[in-house]
C-alpha cells in the first residue's frame, strides 16, 4: 500500500511538471527576424520579415515584396499598411489590422485576428 500510494505521488509530481514552459518574452525583441506562415497553407517562398525599426517587410516571393509598419500595445499586435496609387502617388487606403499574438515557443507565434475575418488564426513559424 505504502509503495502503490508512493508511485501515485511521484507519477502525480511527473505529469504536473512537464507542463507548458513558462517562456521568458519580450514580443518586440522575440518577434524580430523572419517568419513563414505554416497554417494555414501559404504561398511557396512567402514570409514576413520583423525589423528593429518597427519596419515589417512581407515578401511574395523574393523581388516581391511590400513593407509595412507594426507595434504592440498591451497584449495586441498591429500591422499598418499604406496603399498608394502608382499614377497619382495618393494614398488609397491605409489598413490598420490588430492581432491577439501568442508565442507559442521561441520559433512559433500564433496571431489571431480581432475582426471578422476568412481565416482568423495564422500560425507562424521562425525561418532564420
Amino acid at each position: 500500500m505504502k509503495n502503490t500510494c508512493l508511485l501515485i505521488f511521484a507519477l502525480a509530481l511527473l505529469i504536473l511538471g512537464c507542463g507548458k514552459e513558462d517562456l521568458s518574452i519580450d514580443p518586440k525583441k522575440d518577434i524580430l527576424g523572419k517568419w513563414e506562415v505554416v497554417e494555414p497553407v501559404s504561398y511557396p517562398g512567402s514570409y514576413e520579415e520583423y525589423l528593429r525599426d518597427s519596419v515589417l517587410y512581407i515578401y511574395n516571393s523574393e523581388n516581391d515584396f511590400f513593407y509595412s509598419t507594426y507595434w504592440f500595445n498591451d497584449s495586441l499586435l498591429y500591422k499598418k499598411d499604406i496603399y498608394i496609387d502608382g499614377i497619382t502617388n495618393d494614398t488609397i487606403l491605409i489598413d490598420i489590422r490588430k492581432y491577439k499574438y501568442d508565442f507559442i515557443d521561441y520559433n512559433t507565434l500564433r496571431l489571431d485576428i480581432q475582426r471578422p475575418a476568412l481565416i482568423p488564426r495564422h500560425i507562424y513559424k521562425r525561418i532564420n
